[in-house]
């Protein structure tokens, strides 16, 4: 093991670019002491040097490394890290500076460093630049413990111990199982007589049901769920509640995250490990069952499992959630859930801590973006985001030593995939006993309290809600299952399962939206080539039952009408990617200038240099919904022509993706 890892190490000294180690910074993350006499050194360029110097080690350099005669002073010093950096001094580092001469040749130090820390920590020696800031870079160890590093720049160069694969063990274990962190369960009673929660449910949260009232007094049953893990876990919550409340999380920043990532705050919420959230339901005139789904293998969930641990590391509290809500939405983006599982792989993590500690971690040291981050939330403090932003900054080495975490990756990706079945048994139900007449006026929900308004009508109706399975079109392995859902309430998110007779627990579970008619369409979802026979439930209630396995059976389902596009016009030579998030992956075509192209959707991605987020996908021939362009090359006003400057960000008639 630890020679793969200083074979990893190797890899990231030759693959970085060179004087762009992850840099972390100086003004709050080290404690330097000068320690003892400094030593002067006569140097020049027909003569190597060697000085021994005592308590650090030796410096080394060839003939010629230096331009003229000059002088080295040579200084030692000792340095504490702070505890947001994730780093350890290994022993006294030295600081050299240059007298009437330059150097040419890179110069060896040896460190006699103490003992590791631990198993899994790595040698680095950090370098104090002339700004302040530090650089984190690998260090060779020999079997006597010396540490040894080729080094160009020079003030303060410090041995130390990195510890990645510790954090890294600890997080993947929370990602990979969610075993840790079991709660103690809740205590409530009292439920309306007319509301019944089933006792049967997930073992990922904790469920109970009490009475209260909204504040026009109508009574609502209140159902309290509580994190049963050491995750985060996302939770979907039906019909259409009067409020949801969320243990440590402002509505405001709920609503805000849930605006950009496109769903509903009050029908998805994202409950930290441990915590708590409630959801009052008023009477209403359906014995209709529903259903809450919990899951700690989201996309979003992982997300926000992961980005909690790191401000964790960072030893920075973030008492609103206002760093991690803002993180997600900006670096997280290219994570991912299908049929197949959790798409968390190694090239997304990478680039997530690469923003993270990188682009985001820049943009929020500046106080007053933070404070222009804490105005768009509506709460939080702006001196503490910006000491989160830096702390982040810190962990630059994390991407450094990337190579570290890759060597067991493959394993946990593996598992987290294995676990996304845990779906299966993430049903939290409950039904209603509907008063004996239904009200001759607006049935709608009473006025909501501090959650904000919900998303959609309510159940009920007077269509009988149906769900129906038909044979969709081919899939990588057997048929997509083809939904579609009629008379169910307008505008609202119904959580839909997938099954078949190998997987009679379920084995794929996603959200639909009704229309204003209460129907919805989907083919592009689970798909199945086990048999004989498929089925999904939504809403609480089950489909029909159809057979095929291999070879096509069934009614065909009739294809939706294909979604429209937009025409929309660059002003400039416009580069195209993959992954929208970082401006990266794959590029595509670039899109000449004064050229329109048809545009499919709109969606939040890497903010270009003036602060523009949104992104299009391209569906034009030569990009075919495969690449995404920054909308701000584009109009977006319907000119053809002319200059940028003024223009709109982004058109808005262009629809989310």
């Amino acid at each position: 093991m630890v020679a793969l890892l200083l074979a990893s190490l190797l890899v990231v000294s030759c693959s970085h670019a060179p004087g762009r180690p992850a840099s972390v910074d100086g003004s709050t993350s080290a404690t330097v002491t000068p320690v003892g006499d400094a030593i002067d050194v006569a140097v020049g360029p027909g003569r190597a040097l060697s000085v021994e110097v005592p308590d650090v080690g030796r410096i080394t350099g060839a003939v010629g490394a230096f331009t003229t005669a000059g002088t080295v002073q040579i200084r030692p010093q000792r340095t504490m890290f702070a505890a947001s950096t994730g780093l350890e001094s290994a022993g006294l580092g030295v600081d050299l500076t240059f007298h009437g001469t330059q150097l040419q040749k890179p110069l060896r130090l040896e460190f006699r460093a103490g003992q590791s820390p631990s198993p899994h920590a790595l040698p680095v020696v950090a370098h104090r630049a002339d700004n302040g800031a530090w650089d984190v870079l690998p260090a060779n160890r020999d079997s006597s413990g010396t540490f040894t590093v080729d080094a160009r720049r020079f003030s303060l160069n410090v041995p130390g111990w990195a510890n990645p694969v510790t954090w890294w063990k600890t997080l993947t274990a929370k990602l990979a199982s969610g075993i840790g962190g079991r709660t103690t369960p809740l205590s409530c009673s009292g439920a309306p007589t007319w509301f019944h929660l089933d006792a049967r449910h997930s073992d990922l949260v904790h469920t109970c049901a009490t009475t209260n009232h909204t504040n026009d007094g109508t009574e609502v049953a209140e159902v309290r769920i509580k994190s049963n893990r050491g995750v985060s876990v996302e939770v979907t919550v039906p019909g259409r509640p009067a409020y949801v409340w969320v243990e440590g999380i402002p509505w405001s920043v709920r609503k805000w995250q849930a605006d950009r990532l496109h769903f509903d705050a009050n029908q998805r919420v994202i409950l930290p490990a441990g915590a708590s959230m409630t959801v009052g339901y008023p009477r209403e005139y359906t014995s209709t069952p529903f259903s809450f789904f919990a899951s700690g293998t989201s996309w979003l969930a992982a997300a926000d499992t992961l980005i909690r641990d790191l401000v964790d590391l960072t030893g920075e509290v973030d008492k609103y959630g206002v760093g991690i809500a803002y993180t997600e939405v900006k670096c997280a983006t290219g994570f991912a859930a299908g049929p197949a599982g959790l798409n968390v792989g190694a090239a997304s993590l990478l680039d997530f801590l690469t923003c993270w500690t990188g682009s985001l971690s820049e943009e929020l040291r500046d106080i007053n973006n933070a404070r222009k981050v804490i105005s768009q939330l509506g709460t939080g403090d702006a001196d503490a985001l910006v000491r989160q932003a830096k702390a982040a900054n810190a962990l630059g080495w994390l991407v450094a030593l990337w190579p570290a975490y890759q060597l067991g990756f493959g394993n946990v990706a593996d598992k987290i995939r294995e676990l996304i079945t845990e779906g299966r048994g993430a049903q939290i139900s409950y039904h209603m006993d509907p008063p004996a007449a239904p009200p001759t006026g607006d049935d709608g929900p009473p006025g909501r309290t501090s959650g904000g308004p919900a998303g959609g009508d309510g159940p009920g109706g007077e269509e009988p809600a149906s769900v129906t399975l038909a044979r969709g079109p081919v899939a990588p392995h057997g048929y997509r299952y083809a939904v579609r859902l009629s008379g169910l309430p307008a505008r609202s998110s119904v959580t839909v399962t997938c099954f078949d007779s190998v997987s009679t627990g379920g084995f794929y579970t996603f959200t639909m939206t009704t229309d204003a008619a209460g129907d919805a369409f989907t083919q592009s979802q689970c798909y199945s080539a086990d048999g004989p026979e498929h089925w999904v439930t939504a809403g609480g209630k089950s489909s029909n039952h159809l057979t095929w396995s291999g070879a096509p059976a069934g009614p065909a389902a009739p294809p939706p009408p294909a979604a429209p596009t937009h025409a929309e016009t660059v002003g400039v030579a416009t580069h195209t990617w993959t992954n929208y998030a970082n401006a990266g992956g794959s590029e595509g075509p670039t899109i000449p200038p004064y050229t329109t192209v048809q545009i499919s959707c709109r969606l939040p991605g890497f903010a270009v240099a003036d602060g523009n987020t949104w992104w299009y996908r391209v569906a034009s021939p030569g990009w075919d919904n495969r690449f995404y362009a920054s909308a701000d090359a584009f109009y977006n006003n319907g000119s053809a022509s002319g200059s940028l400057h003024g223009t709109p960000y982004v058109d808005e008639a262009v629809p989310f993706c």
